[in-house]
């Protein structure tokens, strides 16, 4: 399709596109080329403002959206081409060559010249040429540089050229993509202060009818021709942890331009008339289809996308034992359930209830079994898991003279096993010991616990390979595993404290072990899985209904129940993991 011609100068419509246009970005708080759909990077000072047509690129001096070489946008490599774009000039820079547009370095570039602030064509770094007019600090300007052949023409506003060359050498190949608002080099001196919007490039020449057009055309600027709006850019489904952030966005073409409005569930949402929907903090009652209509004219189209609240996922193979702390001490899969002592209680957790220990007295007592010592053997190897909530740092034993405080143990003296445990600094640590409490053993000690907010610790051990220690779904610490044959000691394994003492003050809740190493990826799965860590005591829960005939737990979506219950095996697996950090540490007295 041509583009539109003859446009009289009473009217303004928008302007069907053709099968030349190469390049389009409408800026529409996207950096998409919606031609072929491909991003580019906006790089720095970038941001978005509204422009002639929607939005609209901003540039601070200090940024640039960077295109990706494509055959079809080099115009390094062709002498007929048309680049146009809508801009506005708060003042004069104080940039050499402030840029509109750039193939490579200024092999082919559209700039304005601080002072006089005409628009300016370079040709392989040089040939300039100067536009006859200014363009005015304040005022949306439509510029247009044409190449045909030889001669290079400049428009500004449409009507007649405002500059003309003749005898333009042909351009040198370039590979290196183009840019808006910069150059592809980093070049403070190219860089623009300003807006652009609706930049276009063109695979031929265009007349002074057409470039006059898209002036006239306005806020309604380039559309896909006639009839219902098609999608240039459509929703797509998005999957997001609980209490995570997730954006849908979508884009149609049409003549009048299309405007839009989201649903959710057939609702329509209040507000909710851009091509873009962000959600944050989402909860289960976020969990539906969102639909978005684009109206153009008397004509509509739509375009569903569901959005997936993931708070439920298997649990990882291999758990032994889990203490949910809603209200007892009974381990879940009904092998190694413990005992409440001397004041240990429960208070609001992160998942239903957790276990409360005053720092003095109270802990939770679990008798030994074999399936507790997982790391047993030559080949042994295990995980011990817990969330942790402490109002201030532990303080020294009065008794022991020890500097830290224990969440997960097992052993006693001449009896060691492995110990999850916090320093007076608020740093984790994760021990496994030899029996006897003396070298060989491993140690993993690394991160830091804020004060007055839930953090997720684990720790893994396998025998000869590794220990390591994992907060809040990354790897914070990483140690040589010891390789001595270890055994169950026949003690204790204990919640809240050490045979010897360092009762723990705060809360600790879904305690667990596990009969292997589990990979980062679940370790990070257990973590996502429950709650962001800063999300509200309210919404730290997920629904489910637990069925303790079986011991089995069924998640459900959480989103038209209030089912009772918590499934904290039921997690999700997402996020990065950090580099290791190389600890070494002194065998645990």
């Amino acid at each position: 399709m041509a583009l539109l011609a003859g446009l009289s100068q009473a009217s303004a419509a928008c302007v069907p596109s053709g099968a030349d246009l190469a390049g389009w970005w409408p800026a529409d708080h996207h950096a998409f080329n919606v031609v072929n759909q491909r991003a580019a990077l906006a790089q720095g000072a970038v941001t978005y403002v509204p422009g002639v047509a929607g939005d609209a690129f901003r540039f601070e001096g200090a940024g640039k959206v960077r295109i990706t070489e494509a055959a079809s946008l080099d115009l390094s490599r062709t002498n007929r081409w048309t680049i146009t774009a809508w801009v506005r000039l708060p003042a004069s820079g104080t940039s050499a060559s402030p840029t509109i547009f750039s193939e490579g370095n200024r092999v082919v570039a559209l700039t304005h010249q601080p002072g006089t602030d005409k628009v300016v064509s370079w040709i392989n770094g040089a040939n300039p040429l100067e536009s006859t007019v200014s363009l005015p600090a304040g005022t949306w300007c439509h510029v247009a540089l044409v190449l045909d052949r030889t001669t290079r023409t400049l428009y500004v506003n449409g009507g007649s050229p405002v500059g003309t060359a003749t005898g333009t050498p042909a351009t040198t190949p370039d590979s290196t993509g183009s840019a808006i608002g910069g150059v592809t080099t980093d070049e403070a001196a190219a860089a623009f202060v300003g807006d652009i919007d609706e930049l276009t490039l063109h695979r031929r020449v265009l007349s002074e009818e057409e470039i006059e057009a898209l002036f006239r055309a306005g806020s309604d600027g380039l559309c896909f021709g006639d009839g219902a709006p098609a999608w240039v850019i459509e929703p797509q489904p998005q999957t997001a942890p609980l209490f995570g952030d997730a954006t849908f966005t979508g884009l149609a073409m049409g003549s009048p331009r299309p405007t839009y409005q989201w649903f959710f569930n057939d609702a329509p949402l209040a507000g909710q008339t851009g091509f873009t929907l962000a959600l944050t903090g989402v909860t289960a009652a976020n969990d539906g289809i969102y639909t978005l209509v684009a109206t153009s004219g008397a004509q509509s189209t739509s375009a569903e996308a569901k959005l997936t609240v993931q708070h439920c996922v298997t649990t990882p193979p291999g758990l032994v034992a889990w203490w949910p702390a809603d209200g007892s001490a009974l381990d879940f899969t009904g092998n190694h359930s413990g005992g409440l002592w001397f004041g240990a209680g429960f208070a609001g957790g992160l998942a239903g209830q957790a276990f409360h220990f005053d720092g003095n007295s109270g802990y939770v007592a679990v008798p030994d079994s074999p399936a507790l010592s997982p790391h047993a053997g030559t080949s042994g190897e295990m995980t011990v898991e817990a969330w942790v909530w402490i109002s201030q740092y532990p303080q020294r034993d009065p008794t022991t003279g020890w500097d830290y405080r224990d969440i997960l143990t097992k052993g006693q003296p001449g009896a060691w096993e492995y110990l999850l445990r916090i320093g007076t600094a608020g740093v984790p640590e994760f021990h496994g010991v030899s029996p006897s409490g003396t070298p060989p053993y491993a140690s993993a000690v690394g991160g830091r616990l804020l004060l007055n907010r839930w953090h997720h610790l684990v720790g893994t051990l396998k025998k000869g390979q590794f220990v390591r220690l994992y907060q809040d779904g990354e790897l914070v610490a990483d140690g040589t595993g010891f390789d001595i044959p270890t055994a169950n000691t026949a003690s204790p394994l204990y919640i809240g404290r050490r045979a010897e003492g360092g009762f723990l003050r705060g809360l600790v809740d879904e305690p667990a072990i596990y009969g292997r190493a589990l990979s980062g990826e679940e370790i990070t799965s257990l973590y996502v899985g429950v709650a962001r860590v800063n999300a509200t005591a309210a919404d730290r829960r997920r629904y489910s209904s637990r069925n303790p005939a079986t011991r089995k737990v069924t998640c459900s979506t959480a989103s038209r129940s209030k089912a009772s219950g918590w499934a904290p095996r039921a997690r999700r697996i997402s996020g990065t993991m950090k580099a290791p950090q190389w600890r070494a540490r002194r065998t645990p007295r």
